[in-house]
């Protein structure tokens, strides 16, 4: 099903608590300012955007096929996807009905929202009738906690993919730089209409996100039942991975 609307009819999307904790940057003003916000805040964001579309085609041709986006925010990864294939199919997860708002109508601009299925819930709030051919995941398992929140999302990325499924996936991580990441800093400086709240970002990221180096990473998608993550991106901490469902 597909919603020609700004918000989805509240009968027809999954709800859970998660959705009512989204934090305010998420919703509302929060929202329409996103998709400039994350390109002030991940470095090579575009790029990173440019290559999940052809990395996924790469794996599933341009056939028919499912594919689920879990965090599909404002859409910005659908917009890529959709002129990859006009048979692919989209299923958009994300607990800010806010930002699906503004997903289904970039969807709809693009004509491509008959293609999207739209959940307004969180990742395990959402119950898949069969498992999709492929997955996105971009900056969200950042957001998750290791002390097993982190390890039951990427198990629930798992029950929604097929075996042999390609996953696309991209957080920070802890590859390069420490927690107090100048470098990160310095660019976040330079690309910010308020140079002096570079240090708040760095502040805000020790904060709210929860980075795993690349062998806790490992790890965590073996006992999910991935393979081994192959790296296609990276630009400071953040980066970019491809990884099959088992």
């Amino acid at each position: 099903m597909s919603y020609p609307m700004d918000l989805p009819p509240k009968d027809a999307v999954g709800t859970d608590t998660a959705q009512a904790q989204r934090p305010a940057r998420f919703a509302g003003s929060g929202a329409k300012s996103y998709d400039a916000r994350i390109r002030r805040l991940v470095p090579g964001y575009a790029t990173l955007l440019d290559v999940i579309a052809p990395v996924l085609a790469s794996r599933i041709g341009r056939g028919e096929a499912s594919i689920l986006i879990s965090g599909a925010g404002t859409g910005a990864e659908l917009s890529e996807l959709a002129f990859q294939s006009t048979h692919w199919r989209f299923t958009a997860v994300d607990p800010s009905e806010d930002m699906l708002a503004i997903a289904g109508r970039r969807a709809d601009m693009l004509g491509c929202l008959e293609q999207v299925d739209f959940h307004a819930c969180a990742l395990a709030g959402y119950s898949c009738r069969q498992p999709h051919d492929a997955a996105l995941s971009i900056l969200v398992a950042h957001f998750l906690p290791d002390d097993g929140e982190k390890a039951g999302y990427f198990k629930d990325l798992a029950r929604s993919l097929k075996p042999g499924a390609p996953l696309v996936f991209a957080d920070l991580g802890r590859l390069w730089e420490g927690a107090d990441r100048p470098a990160y800093s310095r660019w976040v400086e330079s690309v910010s209409p308020d140079p002096s709240a570079a240090s708040a970002t760095v502040d805000r990221i020790a904060r709210d996100f929860h980075p795993v180096d690349e062998a806790r990473l490992a790890r965590l998608l073996d006992d999910a039942g991935f393979s081994p993550p192959q790296r296609l991106f990276q630009v400071f901490d953040f980066a970019g991975y491809l990884t099959v469902r088992r």
